[in-house]
């Protein structure tokens, strides 16, 4: 996806104004004919793209550790070693001479630790990997259980993560990434390249996808500690809130680094921690008569902008999608910028996509300037004309509540995943496909699985949230 023009693009954030201020794009839309292509990575670059030299993001923990470094005073320097096989490189190298990994710019000493599972899965037990976040009322009944997916080049090494083959499900695949099966290019394991969460209700899977060089996707995911419904009834006995527990509310990130301005993939990961930790932190200190979710989103929507780098002078700025989505007991909420989406599966057969997208087509349908059905596959059906950026005034999502009032899924994803499977009704029928106990981390891996088979030609990120009423 590409960003309109900074120079008007999108106008005021508030909600409806956009059609109005961008008459002029949206007027060009509905005049210009022929399909556009399906993904940012092969299509033209528009006259509103940004282009640049890479930016790079500044690792949050840089300035604390350059002066614990100047404390300690001289010390030896650290080996550069490979992150898959240990081996030493040069300063120089852009590859390892043993396995062929494909280096960061980090020596062995600076790079981040983490425990990963033989299948590249990593998962958190409540309470671990997050400091408790303390706060007033009922709602501060334990731990946020918290993670995220790694910048690009960054984070926890994945490698050999154990992924069978989206083509004929082999599991061999030799050292440039090819599998032995079929001869399908399925990509490098780089960190970030392909990135899986599983906290139970709430699972996530990240993947690089077949063509983009790097993963610029990003995505976030909380559980935190929240009061039964049951507890917080007027007329609730004080054993109320044991009832049935741990309650937990489901919080999920996704952000979409626009591949067109260099930079963007890290700063989506920036704006993805953000959001989700200034939500999180909400939750665990509001009142179930706090102010209504949609405000805690605006807010954690402008969090996320601030968290971005700002770029070197002359250059543009980094931009990203934003899509996130809140589960309590009671209530689903969503709050989105661009064309990140989010989508109710509910047991019921009730389905729902609940976002529209922020994009010139789409604009140019919803004003009845070309048909609906052309809203994704017209000429601006990836540029957006709203998005985080760090040159941006403000971010203020659109969002919406609906009421939780059976079992259900909620699949927030990026473009990656609905090129392939844009309506709700094909999605459901995908994850129908899977057995009936199947879990949050199943469905995510299957609708990943489906974009890849489909082409993969976009980095693809799906977040899945088990919905149980009452119970987040």
């Amino acid at each position: 996806m590409a960003p309109a023009e900074s120079a008007g693009a999108g106008g005021s954030d508030d909600d409806g104004a956009h059609v109005a201020e961008d008459g002029a794009r949206v007027a060009a839309v509905a005049a210009v004919a022929g399909p556009a292509d399906q993904s940012d990575a092969t299509g033209a670059r528009r006259a509103g793209d940004h282009s640049g030299d890479i930016i790079d993001a500044a690792d949050q923990n840089g300035a604390a550790d350059a002066e614990d470094a100047a404390a300690a005073g001289p010390r030896e320097a650290a080996v550069r070693r490979c992150p898959d096989c240990a081996a030493e490189a040069a300063d120089s190298d852009l590859y390892c001479e043993e396995c062929g990994t494909v280096l960061d710019g980090t020596t062995g000493g600076d790079s981040p630790s983490s425990t990963t599972s033989p299948g590249g899965s990593v998962s958190l037990a409540s309470g671990a990997g997050a400091a408790p976040l303390s706060g007033a009322g009922p709602a501060s009944l334990g731990s946020t259980v918290s993670l995220d997916s790694p910048a690009p080049g960054r984070g926890p090494a994945l490698a050999r993560t154990g992924r069978r083959c989206p083509a004929c499900d082999s599991a061999a695949v030799d050292d440039d990434g090819y599998c032995l099966g079929c001869g399908l290019l399925l990509g490098s394991t780089r960190p970030g390249d392909h990135v899986e969460v599983d906290l139970g209700q709430l699972a996530g899977v990240s993947d690089r996808g077949l063509v983009h060089r790097d993963n610029e996707d990003a995505m976030s995911l909380r559980l935190v500690a929240w009061p039964s419904p049951a507890a917080t009834a007027p007329t609730a006995a004080p054993a109320a809130a044991d009832r049935g527990g741990p309650w937990k509310a489901a919080i999920a990130v996704v952000c979409d680094g626009v591949s067109t301005v260099p930079g963007s993939g890290p700063a989506a990961g920036h704006a993805a921690r953000a959001a989700a930790s200034g939500l999180a932190k909400w939750l665990a200190a509001a009142r179930p008569d706090a102010p209504a979710i949609p405000e805690a989103l605006h807010a954690a929507a402008e969090r996320a902008r601030l968290a971005m780098p700002a770029p070197a002078a002359g250059e543009p700025a980094p931009a990203c999608t934003f899509a996130a989505a809140v589960v309590t007991g009671t209530d689903l909420t969503v709050g989105w910028l661009g064309d990140s989406r989010a989508y109710l599966l509910g047991s019921d057969g009730a389905l729902l996509r609940l976002t529209a997208d922020d994009t010139l087509a789409a604009e140019a349908a919803r004003a009845g300037l070309i048909p609906l059905e052309a809203a994704e596959s017209a000429v601006g059906a990836h540029t957006i004309t709203r998005w985080l950026g760090p040159d941006r005034r403000e971010a203020r999502p659109r969002t919406t509540t609906v009421p939780v009032t059976g079992p259900g899924r909620v699949v927030l994803c990026t473009d990656g995943l609905w090129n392939y499977a844009s309506g709700v009704t094909e999605l459901a029928e995908h994850v129908a496909r899977l057995p009936a106990g199947a879990s949050a981390l199943d469905v995510a891996r299957h609708l990943t699985t489906v974009a890849l088979r489909a082409g993969g030609r976009d980095n693809i990120t799906v977040a899945v949230i088990d919905i149980v009423p009452g119970r987040g």
